[in-house]
């Protein structure tokens, strides 16, 4: 028997019952009728998603050609699968309205404007600590490529490799040339540090304590390590560390306790260095990343797996579920989850035992993604752990570049 109000137009009566039944229920019902979604999503997160869907009168409906979750405080677009078990195993819920086809051109369009500016400032600073008279100019100028350069690197996801080659190139010149400049320095008019309404000194000190706190994110690294070194769970190529590994900025998923160490990793195109084919094309084709193979980093038993959720549009992420299609391998001292994969690719099933080299799925966009990559993280306990890969030495943080090769980053 199925809750009133509920029609089957792109989903089965049961997945649609599944739904209401669940959008309806509180904390500990939810946990009972989908344990495995409760776990992957939160139910923080869950609770916040369905507030407006508690009233008895939700139900999925049709409206404007999109199935949806209407409740009378709320419309949501709907998608929904049910588990082998008949359990409610996929949910995902956008806001009617947020996503827009224009979205990814938009944001390309202000990540251009925006990162072109900061380039020419950046070039700008070079030029002026280059041809500066005075030592005074001079480390204005260096202040002004290094600030421009950190800059850069804060707005932009994934890292350095989001901008256009022509400004990644003009930050690397312009930022070579500010410390070149630096040797110029013993033959400059001298100045004093402090003086009258001179602003040099704090600012010189404010860039300096960016550039501490920068070389502290990147050199502290979060959580204790893994058991052993995994295996690099993707093919031959170029590929980086969009987010993670830090702290600070560095590392947006320092928030989250199973996920302190976790890595987001982006292919890179061989010939142009950049993480996809345009700024943020909505093409997911046009991502290096998008369709690469996966395979298991580490031996263990596949714990959990989700498939058939769809790939997000870009840059639009969805929060629910946040690992999206993913498979999750238990090595007997941790957890491994490998994440935003794409759908209908995932080769294994739960309680499977799985070598380290064997193949899982493909990268894709699903759950929380803005574009195509793999997040990876391990936990024991629910701690994040510090990754680790064959190969591999020094810290894996955002920024770096890893070059893999029959499956080994060198």
């Amino acid at each position: 028997m199925t809750p009133d109000g509920i029609t089957s137009d792109g989903i089965t009566p049961q997945t649609a019952a599944a739904v209401v039944t669940f959008a309806r229920a509180d904390d500990a019902r939810r946990r009972e009728l989908a344990p495995d979604l409760v776990d992957a999503v939160g139910e923080p997160v869950l609770r916040g998603l369905l507030a407006a869907y508690r009233d008895p009168r939700t139900a999925v409906r049709t409206v404007d050609g999109e199935l949806s979750l209407v409740g009378p405080h709320g419309r949501a677009a709907l998608w929904a699968a049910l588990g082998p078990d008949g359990r409610l195993a996929g949910l995902l819920l956008l806001p009617a309205g947020s996503v827009s086809a224009k979205a990814g051109p938009r944001l390309a369009r202000v990540v251009r404007v925006f990162g072109s500016f900061l380039a020419a400032l950046v070039l700008a600073g070079g030029v002026w600590a280059w041809t500066a008279g005075s030592v005074k100019d001079a480390l204005a100028g260096v202040f002004v490529v290094l600030w421009g350069a950190l800059t850069v690197d804060l707005i932009a996801a994934p890292a350095f490799w989001v901008l256009p080659r022509g400004a990644r190139r003009t930050v690397r010149l312009a930022l070579l040339a500010g410390v070149a400049a630096v040797v110029r320095f013993p033959g400059l008019e001298r100045w004093q540090w402090i003086g009258g309404s001179d602003v040099y000194g704090p600012a010189l000190a404010l860039l300096a304590t960016s550039v501490a706190a920068t070389a502290v994110a990147v050199i502290r690294r979060p959580g204790p390590p893994v058991s052993a070194a995994l295996r690099f769970p993707l093919p031959e190529g170029r590929w980086g560390i969009a987010q993670g590994g830090g702290t600070f900025w560095l590392n947006p998923h320092r928030r989250v306790r199973a996920q302190r160490a976790a890595l987001d990793l982006v292919r890179l195109s061989d010939r142009t260095g950049a993480a996809s084919a345009g700024l943020y094309p909505t093409d997911l084709t046009r991502y290096p990343a998008y369709g690469s193979p996966v395979v298991s980093p580490c031996a263990g038993t596949v714990r959990r797996v989700v498939d058939g959720l769809p790939d997000q549009d870009i840059p639009v992420p969805q929060p629910l579920p946040p690992a999206g299609n993913h498979v999750e391998i238990d090595t007997g001292r941790e957890l491994v989850l490998l994440a935003h994969l794409l759908p209908g690719s995932v080769l294994v099933r739960a309680g499977e035992r799985v070598e380290a080299g064997r193949p899982l799925g493909r990268v894709g966009n699903s759950g929380n993604s803005t574009e195509p990559h793999l997040h990876l993280h391990a936990e024991r306990d629910g701690v994040g752990l510090r990754l680790r890969f064959e190969g591999v030495r020094g810290p894996l943080v955002r920024g770096r570049l890893l070059r893999a090769g029959a499956a080994d980053p060198r």
